[in-house]
């Protein structure tokens, strides 16, 4: 029999995901990133297990600068 996820409240995982996006230095462009290592983190808690490391964000490929520039 599969086992049951527990419910986890929306408001603990969204404090917890403003905690991992503070402790990263508030970057930009990838919320989804922390609300779901804060998911992760809540449900192994739950579980009675020990969180794993947060698992690192994808990085947006750097710019390149314009050559055309005069």
């Amino acid at each position: 029999m599969p086992r049951k996820k527990p419910a986890i409240d929306s408001e603990a995982i969204a404090r917890k995901a403003y905690e991992l996006w503070e402790a990263r230095g508030y970057p930009h462009g990838d919320p989804e990133h922390d609300w779901y290592e804060a998911e992760r983190h809540l449900r192994a808690e739950a579980n009675g297990k020990k969180p794993a490391k947060p698992k690192a964000a994808k990085k947006a490929p750097a710019k390149k600068p314009d050559k055309k520039a005069k």
